[in-house]
């Protein structure tokens, strides 16, 4: 229950709705379901709380910003309307709107403005920057959410560097300190640990690993939420496991696509190493012809093909309800060996529709040169 509740406490900052982020941690105190794990709970309501603070310390976007500033009066230059002050009375995700009260013969008026946020001036948008450094661990990590969801690579390690021994910060890394978010780039450690695909995520697994917290887009743009994927290799196979931060259903599963040489096209090999790869994992209860195994031999043609010996992939149903996934695959199919990078993208169905799947960093199935990229270690050189 508290992983689910952080995994709403976070989707809710990805999406900018701070307010929403502190609601649901208050919301959260209050409940007698939480008290058995208080000592778990306690760091995560602070920091959701620290997020209805995080206008005042971290950088969000301009309008996750102005909604804190609702009922305040500021000054706001555009394009538009050159600069204009009045009260902040209503935020959307693309406007603000300004009401400027006066008086016209002993009678008060008022005009409101509909502000683009995509128009205010450098001025402005320099002036909404936060106006203090994070001062508590439990801000530093509001700040290190936030900077995940802003994919800001340097802003994540200079807030988990500031929190130490915060409980949380352990969830929040992973990610190499050269390489920002926004490149989406992810370390992939080389492990001795055996690889167990059953769809069951375990300490053993887990310690192996990289861990990685990604923003699953709707196709649409309509939503968002976070899933967590762990990666390991052991000198002969790719380990992905997925906590998806999602649940069951017929259409709801899991693929991982691979451009395996990294050169930035789909132009797999119909015989091995088939190098332009997808593997396909329906949840459990799903459709089964959701479980399948594909080369993309040019960016709008994917061939099923056999499965090369070594493919595992499973899912299974953890204790929040979410559905959690493992695959592993062999680097030889991908064309690929330790110290060499991975083309990477990831999608979950969601209803059957395109337009309501999810996908990481977008949807981006015939663009290989936006997908993400895993950096296979080499053998030897673990994690830390």
């Amino acid at each position: 229950a508290i992983e689910e509740l952080l995994s709403a406490i976070e989707a809710a900052a990805g999406a900018g709705d701070l307010a929403e982020a502190a609601r649901l941690a208050e919301v959260a105190e209050a409940d007698e379901t939480y008290r058995p794990a208080a000592d778990q709970l306690e760091p995560v309501v602070a920091v959701g709380k620290a997020l209805g603070r995080a206008a005042e310390f971290a950088w969000a976007d301009p309008a996750a910003i102005l909604s804190h500033r609702v009922g305040d009066k500021v000054s706001l230059g555009c394009e538009k309307h050159g600069s204009v002050r009045g009260e902040v009375t209503r935020v959307t995700e693309d406007t603000v709107v300004l009401t400027r009260t006066f008086w016209v013969t002993g009678e008060e008026r008022s005009r409101e403005y509909v502000i683009d946020i995509a128009g205010l001036t450098p001025e402005t948008i320099a002036e909404l920057r936060p106006t203090r450094e994070p001062e508590t661990p439990d801000e530093q990590i509001a700040a290190a959410i936030l900077a995940v969801a802003a994919e800001d690579g340097d802003a994540l390690e200079a807030a988990l560097n500031a929190a130490p021994d915060h409980p949380l910060r352990e969830r929040y890394t992973g990610v190499p300190p050269d390489q920002g978010l926004a490149d989406n780039v992810f370390r992939v450690p080389h492990s001795t640990n055996a690889l167990k695909i059953d769809g069951v995520l375990d300490e053993n697994e887990k310690a192996a690993a990289s861990r990685n917290v990604i923003t699953m887009v709707r196709g649409d743009g309509a939503d968002r939420h976070t899933a967590t994927i762990y990666l390991y290799h052991d000198g002969e196979r790719l380990y992905i496991g997925v906590d998806s931060g999602w649940g069951r259903g017929w259409d709801v599963y899991w693929r991982c696509i691979f451009d395996g040489n990294h050169d930035h096209k789909l132009s797999g090999n119909v015989e091995s190493p088939r190098i332009d790869v997808s593997i396909s994992c329906p949840a459990p209860g799903a459709w089964q012809g959701y479980r399948n195994y594909a080369v993309h031999t040019a960016p709008d043609a994917v061939e099923r093909v056999s499965e090369p010996r070594g493919l595992e992939r499973q899912s299974s149903r953890m204790n929040n309800r979410k559905v959690s996934y493992e695959f592993a695959i062999p680097l030889a199919e991908l064309g690929t060996r330790p110290g060499q990078t991975v083309g990477f993208m990831v999608n979950h169905g969601n209803t059957g529709k395109r337009e309501t799947d999810y996908f990481f960093p977008g949807d981006y199935r015939t663009e290989p040169d936006r997908w993400a990229e895993l950096h296979l270690l080499p053998v030897g050189e673990p994690s830390e």
